[in-house]
């Protein structure tokens, strides 16, 4: 447990977090720390090497557990397993709501995981979320996402992690969690603040509010200079008036928006 709690110290993973709750003392030096992207943690300790994350990883790729309904991470010494960890997370109380209000706007729900079990699909069974993807490496993620904008989809990206940095890049429009990776939130397009998760239908309808008084702008401005240009230009209305005329027509734009 102090070898593992040593080497998830310095990771954002959520995982780490959990290591960091038990608020081990003393821990054993690390050396050559190495984070293996989508795959799990290596180092050296007191000149042995070891390695944290799913089972090919830390086992080689010739060893494979069953896939359970939870996530389970094993801790090798110089490729032999002296240890494994399961883990499960519970579900937010707003995330059935949220996917149901996100279904009823005609949008396609993907859950897109690194976790190699059975959990994803459990989640997404549980949640009602269209499609599941278990399994997948970061650039796994974001070619996902690249293939679904290749068939016209405009794509929305939740992430929080590390991992999910290039996926969020790659997305039309991406959203972190505050409490996600730094690196996740520079690279998305917003951040959800205090992690409220029903923030992302307040966004949507903001959005589309938004959206629609900037073609209803357009159309009035559009409609005035077609009406009252012309005759200006032939002098059929006073300059003066003119003048009087465009400021009126931005201020109903300035007041509309």
């Amino acid at each position: 447990l102090l070898i593992a709690a040593a080497l998830e110290q310095y990771s954002e993973h959520p995982i780490a977090y959990a290591f960091k709750q038990l608020q081990l003392s003393q821990l054993p030096t690390v050396e050559q720390l190495k984070n293996e992207v989508g795959l799990g943690l290596s180092a050296v300790i007191d000149g042995k090497s070891y390695k944290l994350g799913h089972s090919q990883f830390a086992l080689g790729e010739n060893y494979h557990t069953e896939n359970d309904d939870f996530l389970r991470i094993f801790l090798s010494c110089n490729q032999q397993a002296i240890a494994y960890f399961d883990f499960k997370d519970t579900t937010r109380h707003e995330s059935a709501t949220l996917i149901q209000q996100l279904k009823k706007l005609g949008l396609k729900t993907v859950l897109l995981s690194g976790d190699r079990s059975q959990a994803p699909y459990l989640l997404a069974k549980e949640l009602a979320i269209d499609e599941a993807h278990g399994g997948l490496l970061p650039q796994d993620k974001a070619e996902y996402v690249h293939q679904q904008q290749a068939l016209g989809a405009v794509v929305i990206m939740v992430g929080d992690g590390v991992n999910d940095a290039p996926v969020l890049g790659q997305s039309h429009v991406s959203i972190a969690m505050s409490s996600g990776a730094d690196l996740a939130q520079m690279t998305a397009d917003a951040v959800l603040l205090g992690d409220r998760l029903p923030a992302l239908m307040t966004a949507q309808q903001v959005s589309r509010k938004t959206s629609g008084i900037i073609k209803q702008n357009l159309a009035w401005a559009f409609m005035y200079n077609l009406v009252i240009l012309p005759p200006a230009a032939l002098g059929y209305v006073p300059p003066w008036l003119a003048a009087i005329g465009m400021s009126l027509s931005s201020l109903f734009v300035v007041f509309n928006a």
